[in-house]
Order: C-alpha cells, then structure tokens, then sequence
C-alpha cells in the first residue's frame, strides 16, 4: 500500500491521472449531498472547484520539474483560495430577512483545499479532509437543529402596524413571563408606514418556538413574523 500511494506522489501520467479523478470524486460527493439539500451550487460545480483546485497544483509541480524554475509550491494554492472565496460570495443569498448559502461557501473552500491536497499528492490529507468536510454538511445539522429547539434564545422579525407599535409585543412577553433582550428598528420599506423590528426574547424556559412565532402572528397589530436563525 505505501509502494502505492509513493508512486502516485510522483508526477507521471498514472498519478496525474488519478489525482484529477479522485479530486472530480470527493468534489462531488460533497456537492451531491448539497445539491439533495436544494442549495445553488451542487455536485458539478463542487467537482470543477476540486479538479481545479488538483489541477492548479499539478500544473505548479509542472512548472518546477520541467523548467526548474524556483517557483514557490505554494503559490497557485494561495490563488485558488483566494478565487475560490469571490465563488462562494456567489452562493450567499439574502432571502426576506434570512441568508442563506454560507454553509455552501465555506464546504467550496474547504472542498477546494481538498483539490490542493490531491493535487499535490497528499493523499492521506486529502482523504481525512473530504471525511471532516462529508460529515460536517451531512450530519451536523442534525445538531444545529436540536440546539435551536432548545435554545431559550429567539430572534424574531415583526412588521407591526405603525399605530398599534410595540405594547402587542412587550404585552405578550410580559403576560408569558418572557423577558425582552433587545429591539433593533428598521428602516422603512416599500410605501407601507409599517413598524420593522427585530426582536429578541429570552425564554427563561424551554418553549417550541414554532409557538412563540404562531402566537406573536395572531396578536392584534402584528402584519407578519418570523424567526431569524
């Protein structure tokens, strides 16, 4: 096995071959499980960064070997990174008063490191890597899930009719034992005299905040209300 993997860290067609392959592999494992979650880049576009990511780096090693230049080895990485952040500021979003897309930035960056492991040969990090990466957007927002249900902590965004103001919301907190955290007012938008806040409220207790949203939408003078996570 270690014969194996010393003769795919030399550069010869064999391991040019196989690092671009198993780069266009993991690139698009990790995408896959992106693109089933309905996010805007999905398994091409995570294989392209991966192969390119490799791609760049062989074509680093190239430039030494075949005209022993005193290039830095690092050099074309440091590019990739940097590229690769301008893509992901692609993939954020703002949606209503959510953004969305930062968990698909951040697997592009670190899926393009992958790419510079594989495409420098090494293998063992390039396998650990895709491992971490897999695992973190296939299974930690199982946790992240559970930790917002518990959280006795929840912002919310409230348009209020501008007449009625906040006593409906301080109201409602007060008469549930709750306690106001803080109130961040908006900017008004559109041609509607409306009321834009933010709201966070302290629980004090483990309340479903599907609840809390439900409730605060039924209050008189409340037009609409979410929960920004």
């Amino acid at each position: 096995m270690a014969e194996i993997i010393n003769y795919l860290s030399e550069f010869n067609i064999v391991s040019i071959f196989l690092r671009l392959i198993l780069a266009v592999m993991f690139g698009g494992i990790i995408g896959l499980e992106r693109r089933m979650r309905k996010r805007n880049a999905g398994l091409r576009t995570f294989a392209l960064v991966c192969a390119g990511s490799a791609l760049a780096m062989l074509t680093n090693e190239y430039l030494i070997l075949r005209y022993e230049m005193a290039v830095d080895p690092g050099r074309m990485a440091s590019q990739v990174i940097s590229g690769v952040g301008f893509l992901g500021v692609g993939t954020i979003i703002l949606n209503g008063e959510k953004v969305r897309g930062l968990t698909t930035a951040a697997s592009l960056w670190a899926t393009a490191a992958v790419g510079i492991a594989v495409g420098s040969g090494f293998f063992l990090g390039a396998f650990f890597g895709f491992f971490v990466i897999f695992v973190s957007t296939t299974f930690m927002h199982k946790f992240e899930e559970r930790a917002d249900k518990n959280n006795k902590f929840i912002t919310v965004y409230i348009e209020i009719k501008k007449e009625i103001g906040m006593a409906c919301i301080v109201k409602y907190i007060a008469d549930n034992d709750f306690s106001l955290y803080s109130v961040d007012k908006l900017e008004k938008r559109e041609e509607k005299d409306d009321l834009y806040v933010y709201v966070e409220i302290n629980l004090k207790r483990h309340v479903e905040h599907g609840k809390v949203i439900l409730d605060i939408n039924l209050l008189d003078g409340v037009v609409y209300a979410e929960e920004i996570k």
